[in-house]
């Protein structure tokens, strides 16, 4: 069967480095009008604004912090994998952002840049995350970062901002296959259910809340199952990818706390609703 040129055009399928170069190319691409040639949102960033960056570390430019997270050669990616190119595309967003508010702050140049560059940038990685069902999340401290969507841990995210951060850092790309980090994640969230046990005793959840601190308790999450007084043979038999698996399902069942709670404490008020209406 023959496709159209809209079919075609609409195909999901991911070319990693097609999508790498597309976005480099507009990164790279001339924003100014002819009276200052050759000046490309890199080289705006690069020069004027990088070194101003709070999360550079001891990098020194674009491409020295490109060679420190080993995301880019001269020839395309490093590595020809979603997780590179995911990055490449974190890196972008956050300079992009910065720059964007020091150009409005600062008003230099700000009507003599091609705007149109930024907006198909923009709209280029929007629309390749939609693609890889991720999305671009704002944490409290103003970086930005990919995290995996799920209308679950936006709705936490968004609506509890104790534990925004921990939930938003949880569905990163990058944590995927770490243990330990999603560990000290978990172990942090942990805390923050802690004082809700009492408030889900005798009710309909108290099962929930008992399976959430059972999983808390022998995966190797808030006690060492590994070896000592704690030690469990099932976790210590468990591959990782495994393990991974439950920590995912206890996040998730975390995630269902905070929502429940929500709603434990909204009842007096829906039950005096239900009073009034007949």
């Amino acid at each position: 069967m023959r496709r159209s040129i809209f079919d075609l055009m609409n195909n999901k399928e991911i070319d990693i480095e097609r999508e790498f170069k597309r976005i480099n190319k507009l990164f790279e691409k001339d924003i100014f009008d002819t009276t200052y040639p050759q000046r490309t949102i890199y080289t705006v960033i690069d020069e004027e604004y990088f070194n101003e960056w709070k999360n550079r570390g001891r990098n020194i430019s674009i491409n020295d912090l490109f060679t420190s997270l080993q995301i880019r050669d001269k020839s395309g990616l490093k590595e020809n994998s979603i997780n590179k190119l995911l990055l490449y595309i974190e890196v972008i967003v956050n300079l992009f952002s910065i720059s964007i508010e020091k150009m409005k702050i600062e008003m230099v140049d700000y009507y003599s840049y091609d705007w149109e560059i930024y907006r198909l940038l923009k709209e280029n990685i929007n629309s390749l995350l939609e693609d890889l069902n991720y999305k671009i999340s704002k944490l409290s401290t103003g970086e930005f970062v990919i995290v995996e969507k799920d209308m679950l841990s936006s709705s936490i995210a968004e609506t509890n901002e104790k534990v925004s951060d921990k939930v938003i850092e949880y569905r990163r790309f990058i944590l995927k296959g770490k243990i330990d980090e999603k560990r000290e994640i978990l172990n942090l969230l942990a805390n923050e259910i802690e004082g809700m046990k009492t408030i889900f005793k005798g009710t309909t959840y108290s099962n929930l809340m008992d399976d959430v601190q059972f999983m808390l308790n022998n995966l190797n999450i808030r006690h060492n199952n590994i070896e000592g007084k704690n030690k469990k043979q099932y976790v210590i038999d468990l591959p990782n990818e495994e393990l991974e698996k439950l920590y995912d399902k206890t996040f998730d069942m975390i995630l269902g706390i905070f929502v429940i709670d929500r709603y434990i404490k909204n009842k007096n008020e829906i039950d005096e609703i239900k009073k009034n209406i007949k």
